[in-house]
């Protein structure tokens, strides 16, 4: 085991926010994961009013490296210039790039950076490939993608997608794609240790003992789709005693 190769990975994303769902803390998961198992993991990450740089809320280890600069432009079509340049600069040291997420312009340019440096690179689409993602502004996906994205492609290693899903619903790219890797996204169970009993659950945080109640445990975003989750709680009539909860940031 001690002879294992250390690798040294560069991981790019728009921005470590805990307003940022599910990317940022599976960057997190990763930057992590990786450090623990003695490789050299450095962040790349904009910060911005929409989206602050919060790493108090994904307690990174301390060996992890971060490079932080203001964001500017729109969120999806933003950019991280003084990040962008500092991985120009340090890419030659990387042996791999990690870009998060996809049709925005911090993905675009890791990717030419990759390229050009002669660092193999892999994005992690998170589905934003899938077709659930063109019928959100279509036109402006449509010409992004057969500009942007497929350079994104071109320049790339290949994509890690998540599930057999998410390769099937992202056709669009997996066809295109030098290289597929699915990797399922890590899971922090720390939390999940010796957990409270139930009736004691229900004691600390006054629920009726008897009470049927259904969670919803996420962003409150339009794009989670709660409406339908509000009617499918509504149509299931599951009696007076019924409470659907939504916990979760906006």
């Amino acid at each position: 085991m001690g002879t294992e190769r250390k690798y040294d990975i560069a991981i790019v994303g728009m921005m470590l926010s805990s307003q940022g769902g599910g990317m940022p803390r599976s960057m997190a998961q990763q930057a992590k994961l990786m450090a623990a198992a003695g490789h050299k993991v450095t962040l790349y990450i904009g910060d911005s009013k929409a989206m602050p740089y919060t790493p108090e809320r994904f307690y990174l280890h301390e060996s992890i490296t971060v490079h932080v600069s203001k964001s500017i432009g729109f969120w999806g079509l933003g950019l991280i210039p003084k990040t962008l340049w500092k991985l120009y600069k340090n890419a030659p040291q990387h042996d791999v790039i990690h870009l998060n997420g996809v049709w925005n312009f911090t993905t675009f340019f890791g990717a030419v950076i990759s390229k050009m440096r002669k660092k193999p690179a892999l994005i992690s689409c998170r589905s934003h490939y899938g077709d659930y993602h063109f019928t959100r502004m279509p036109a402006l996906k449509q010409v992004l993608f057969h500009t942007m994205e497929k350079i994104n492609l071109w320049c790339v290693y290949g994509i890690h997608i998540t599930a057999d899903w998410e390769e099937e619903t992202s056709w669009r790219a997996a066809r295109r794609a030098k290289h597929i890797i699915k990797i399922p996204n890590p899971v922090d169970l720390q939390d999940f240790t010796n957990p409270p009993s139930r009736a004691d659950s229900r004691n600390h945080l006054k629920l009726d003992p008897a009470g049927y109640y259904v969670i919803h445990l996420g962003r409150t975003a339009k794009q989670k789709n709660l409406s339908v989750l509000v009617r499918a709680f509504s149509n299931a009539k599951l009696g007076a005693d019924a409470t659907l909860v939504l916990v979760g940031p906006p």
